[in-house]
């Protein structure tokens, strides 16, 4: 089984990969490290500018999908039985992990306000970035005119199973288990 997350920044995907890990023992592969062993290959610092432009350049270079074939193919040689896979911003990393077979992809997302201050709180965003600033950049994230940019709107249309995090830790742990009881 390989259950992959999409969903607005903050809405709490690694939440949902670390319980999975926890309580279920799943393996979990993060789309970002993927571009972060470039990053290292390249002498780039590790930061969010750095990863998107990065794995734009890449979706330009191995297709759209790179990130999914990659991890897919992790997945299959290792002979995985429960991967969990977190951020996963482009439709056709959706089309690449269902190759592997028996994938499920979760949408996760909660009120800006609120997402916005799990990233303040956790300390993820600088102190200048405002909650207009956050907006503008999640609207980049979303819905890109550049094909080879994330695409998380559209990413996000193919979950099979959604969940509103809006709530405590405890409810969207849940919710998860919900959907994993639907899966099997």
């Amino acid at each position: 089984m390989i259950i992959g997350t999409t969903g607005t920044l903050g809405a709490g995907k690694n939440t949902i990969n670390d319980y999975l890990v926890k309580k279920f023992n799943f393996i979990n592969f993060t789309c970002s490290d993927e571009i972060r062993e470039e990053l290292k290959k390249r002498n780039l610092e590790d930061n969010r500018d750095n990863l998107i432009r990065v794995a734009n350049e890449l979706r330009e270079i191995e297709g759209n999908g790179f990130i999914g074939k990659r991890i897919a193919k992790k997945i299959i040689d290792q002979n995985i039985k429960k991967a969990s896979i977190d951020g996963i911003r482009h439709p056709d990393e959706v089309i690449e992990l269902k190759k592997a077979g028996n994938f499920f992809l979760i949408k996760v997302d909660a009120p800006i306000k609120v997402r916005f201050e799990r990233i303040k709180s956790r300390g993820t965003l600088k102190d200048e970035v405002t909650i207009e600033k956050f907006r503008e950049q999640e609207e980049f994230e979303l819905k890109s005119k550049n094909k080879y940019n994330q695409q998380i709107a559209a990413t996000m249309v193919l979950a099979d199973y959604s969940i509103n995090n809006d709530s405590t830790k405890e409810e969207l742990y849940n919710k998860v288990e919900e959907i994993l009881k639907k899966i099997k």
